[in-house]
């Protein structure tokens, strides 16, 4: 049984990543619909690295 004709297109997924990052979109994941309809998830707040004094816990020395 085959899957039938694609429903997009490698470029048209390239297209949404570049417009995504043009318009300041940290991009945190894609989606292809059945459909083909492209969803961009931004990248939430709390994936981001931490930065130079956001890496320490301050409640780790208190016992």
């Amino acid at each position: 049984m085959s899957r039938g004709p694609y429903r997009f297109r490698q470029r048209e997924v390239t297209r949404a990543i570049k417009a995504a990052r043009a318009a300041g979109v940290e991009i945190g994941a894609v989606k292809v619909d059945r459909d083909g309809a492209i969803v961009i998830l931004p990248r939430s707040p709390s994936c981001k690295a931490p930065g130079p004094d956001e890496g320490t816990n301050e409640w780790a020395g208190i016992q």
